[in-house]
């Protein structure tokens, strides 16, 4: 069908109505008889074939067919714009009829009453219902529930049964429609700097052909300001003519800018009495890589430390400011109440992460309990007003793909966050409800997996059970719980199982696998009121036995099970000699506090510097009763922070009970703590806002990227109190992603292709402006593991154009390696439990959903425990086609 030669109308006075229409609009002519002045009006399309029942053309005012009186009798200031069609296109629409062509006039009065037409915003996929039905006296069952406003198809499935198990199954299909229905095709997300062409389909159920006015309207989610300036629509206003029981699609080329979030779009479109609208939000991901550089803050009482940031005193050309934060603390265990909410939101559900989540739930409910001047700190913040997106999938998407988004909040909304994570009925109800997630992973055995799959993993196992230990340390299990207790039994039991099976004593005590026999008496001496199974308890003094001989021949993370396991099991002196070698062997400096120069990481779980050195901490706390030790290690350890957690869900978990172990009174840092940075009156205005928290030990300034320079590259902190001061200096920048190159090496490396998959005959390495909408692209993956891995997570992050194909998840087997594979919203997953030495190939098949120019996205694969193994695949950007 030929599209409408459309113009927006304006009338010039001089020039009469009839003179400014036949100016403006292509192929119109309007005459007067004998061309005399007041004669009658003839008004002719040129381009129109054979002119049939006399000369005029079809009139449609406001999608409404009106004579030609009507129509010279427009008002001029009143039309908006002028379109017409011709020939077969007019007759294909409106018949014999327009067969002298067909003019559209689109009044302002009908732009004015988009705004009145109702949006659909609730698009929920699945219809909720509950299931309490009766039938009728003939033994008929009426269904009613409320369909969400999505207009599709919906299948409905209804199982029934009797007292007697006598069952039935119905199927059916159920349609939600309107007589006019718009039908944007915005794609999942976007990125900033996408330019796209989206299209919406106007679909027309009626007898007759319908002929409006629809607009496009794109607002920036946090601030509510209109988009369509910047993203380059205009006002996003269209006519159409959708014909009868037919469809016409419009389209809108656009660019996404920087900066945003979110863009909430809205469609709404009106023909006469018909009318529908839709209104979504699309989550905006970065086309950059977040940098972040941390320097530790370890001031004793009395003295002063200077930091320095080169990389902000001298910025390259490429890097965008992102964030500068500066933490500082009389109290560590502030910076473990801050690391709950990565736990809690973290967006992948392995067991471990799971049990991760309900540690930070339990952990926050008792740190309330325990510090009511914390508690009233979130009240406070609760108070305040937030705009904070609602939806949990499109929060958890935006949490995922833009961890960083969060920092740019106003401070309010970062308060309101944390104060709803931190509410007491909600820590309570979220808890339950993750137990309970976790008591259905653990298998019919007692052990838990580690991601799908019906196999036990022992380490996960003994890592979740100890963490339950940690957790009845700090008084913050419910060990009345039935949950709790059946789920306690059952792994305790499965660990006693497993290690006389996998890893049991061979002759004199000693184990086939030291490690995992050392992590077995470390998790099960948390749990010393369970009585031991005859074998270990025979072999228990055999073992400790052994462990005096070898000690001095263990890891660092040995030593720290083996002084533990020993003290507990009753050989102190054992526990003692230990400790002493380790406090001979650390290292102590003004930076980075007190730590170990052989705490490097390694591939293996026994191998990780901060559950290491947490480990470590836990033995000084318990077994030596060493405060000022204990400090100088926490420093060690909150150097390690990347902005408000470490860098895995584990090592977090490890590090935030090592905090909150031990912790001193919580004491103001606003009277006692001299800073110098930057601009002093806007560091005394930050100051100013961070008040109350700092009456409760703990302070938090930020510069945003308008307030970053390289002034504050120089920052001083001069501590008076009596007890030394901790915290962390967060130097955070962009970088583009197209100009993301490939790692340096460190064992685990990957490389992305994308080749074009045509109907028929081999697949071809894409290049540039050969795919367009609807075609099938194939994207490979290549891992290459140089030797045998843990825990690895591979994540390809998808361009916003690209739609997966197959959208379900599974556990899979290739090439001896088992993986499980989930697809979202921006990217797709594979979580390898273990990655043998080799090459991999990975392939999914997407397929090409809008038109435009979109980053690409990469590929970054990881050791999820030691993320010192990584790698990324490069960067670039796809072009796609109508």
């Amino acid at each position: 069908m030929q599209p409408f030669s459309s113009v927006s109308f304006e009338y010039e006075t001089s020039a009469g109505f009839f003179a400014t229409l036949q100016s403006q609009v292509a192929g119109l002519n309007i005459s007067t008889a004998s061309g005399a002045s007041g004669g009658s009006n003839a008004v002719i399309l040129r381009g129109v074939g054979t002119i049939r029942n006399g000369s005029e053309p079809l009139y449609i005012i406001d999608g409404v067919p009106l004579s030609r009186n009507e129509f010279l009798a427009l008002d001029p200031t009143s039309v908006s714009a002028v379109s017409t069609l011709k020939s077969a296109s007019a007759i294909a629409l409106y018949g014999n009829r327009a067969s002298n062509g067909v003019i559209v006039v689109t009044t302002k009065k009908a732009v004015s009453e988009l705004v009145s037409v109702t949006t659909r915003k609730n698009l929920s996929e699945t219809a909720f219902f509950l299931p309490h039905l009766q039938t009728d006296k003939k033994g008929l069952l009426r269904v009613s529930f409320e369909s969400p406003e999505a207009l599709t198809e919906w299948n409905f499935r209804m199982l029934a049964h009797t007292k007697k198990m006598v069952s039935g199954l119905f199927l059916g299909v159920v349609r939600t429609q309107k007589d006019l229905m718009v039908a944007p095709n915005f794609p999942r997300f976007l990125r900033e700097n996408d330019h796209i062409t989206v299209k919406v389909r106007v679909s027309n159920l009626t007898a007759t052909p319908k002929t409006g006015t629809i607009r496009l309207t794109l607002t920036d989610q946090e601030t509510g300001l209109e988009q369509n300036q910047q993203t380059g629509i205009g006002d996003g206003i269209q006519s159409f003519t959708a014909p009868s029981m037919g469809t016409t699609t419009l389209s809108w080329a656009l660019t996404v800018p920087e900066g945003l979030k979110g863009l909430r779009y809205k469609v709404v479109a009106k023909a006469g009495d018909f009318s529908d609208g839709e209104e979504n939000l699309i989550p905006v991901l970065t086309d950059a890589m977040l940098v972040t550089e941390s320097q530790p803050l370890w001031v004793r009482e009395g003295s002063t430390q200077k930091i320095t940031l080169p990389t902000l005193a001298t910025p390259s050309n490429t890097q965008r400011p992102h964030l500068l934060t500066l933490e500082y603390t009389s109290n560590p265990a502030w910076s473990a109440l801050q690391s709950l909410p990565y736990l809690m939101e973290f967006e992948h559900e392995c067991s471990e992460q799971l049990f991760s989540r309900f540690y930070a739930q339990r952990l926050a409910r008792r740190l309330l309990e325990a510090n009511p001047k914390i508690a009233g700190v979130f009240t406070e913040w609760a108070k305040s007003d937030s705009t904070e997106v609602q939806n949990d999938d499109l929060r958890r998407l935006i949490a995922a793909e833009t961890p960083w988004a969060d920092d740019l909040k106003k401070e309010s909304e970062k308060k309101k966050h944390l104060a709803r994570l931190f509410d007491a009925a909600r820590l309570e109800s979220e808890s339950s409800a993750t137990l309970q997630k976790l008591s259905e992973r653990q298998l019919s055995s007692g052990g838990f997996s580690w991601y799908g799959g019906e196999h036990e993993n022992a380490f996960i196992t003994r890592h979740i059970i100890g963490g339950f230990g940690h957790l009845l340390r700090l008084g913050a299990l419910d060990t009345l719980n039935v949950k709790v207790k059946d789920l306690l039994d059952e792994g305790i039991a499965y660990i006693d199982e497993d290690v006389l099976v996998y890893d049991a004593p061979v002759g004199k005590g000693r184990w086939r696998n030291r490690s995992a026999g050392l992590h077995y008496l470390y998790v099960r001496s948390f749990f010393l009121y369970k009585e031991l199974p005859n074998v270990v308890a025979q072999q228990l003094p055999a073992l400790l036995s052994d462990v005096r001989q070898h000690w001095q021949e263990y890891t660092l993370y040995e030593k720290g099970m083996a002084a533990l396991a020993s003290h507990r099991w009753g050989e102190k002196d054992l526990a003692k000699s230990i400790l002493e070698q380790l406090k001979e062997t650390a290292v102590s400096d003004t930076t980075d506090g007190i730590h170990w120069n052989a705490n490097v990481g390694g591939w293996s779980w026994n191998q990780l510097p901060i559950e290491t050195q947490s480990l470590l901490i836990e033995a000084f706390a318990e077994i030596g009763k060493d405060a000022k030790t204990v400090d100088g290690m926490k420093v060690w350890l909150l150097g390690q922070r990347s902005r408000s957690h470490w860098p895995t869900t584990k090592a977090s978990a490890d590090a935030i009970y090592a905090l909150l172990m031990e912790g001193r009174d919580w004491l103001s840092v606003k009277e006692n703590t001299t800073i110098v940075a930057g601009d002093q009156r806007l560091l005394e205005q930050k100051r100013e806002e961070s008040k109350e928290e700092a009456g409760t030990g703990y302070m938090k300034l930020q510069w945003k990227p308008s307030e970053i320079s390289p002034a504050l590259s120089q920052i001083e902190i001069r501590n008076d109190s009596k007890v030394p001061g901790y915290g962390g200096i967060f130097w955070q920048y962009f970088e583009k992603m197209e100009k993301v190159q490939t790692g340096t090496p460190t064992g685990l490396s990957v490389l992305k292709e994308l080749f074009y998959k045509p109907l028929s005959g081999p697949t071809e390495l894409l290049k540039n402006n050969e795919i367009r909408i609807g075609d099938r692209v194939l994207v490979r993956l290549t891992v290459t593991a140089d030797h045998d891995f843990e825990f690895v997570h591979l994540k390809d992050v998808r361009a916003s154009c690209l739609e997966p194909v197959d959208v379900l998840s599974a556990y899979e087997w290739m090439q001896g390696a088992g993986y499980y594979k989930t697809t979202r919203d921006a990217a797709t997953h594979y979580f390898f439990e273990r990655l043998p030495k080799g090459v991999y190939v990975l392939e999914y098949e997407v397929k090409v959903n809008n038109a435009g120019d979109f980053s690409a996205g990469i590929a970054t694969i990881e050791s999820m425990y030691a993320p010192a193994f990584s790698g990324r695949s490069s960067g670039g950007r796809i072009e796609t086609k109508e």
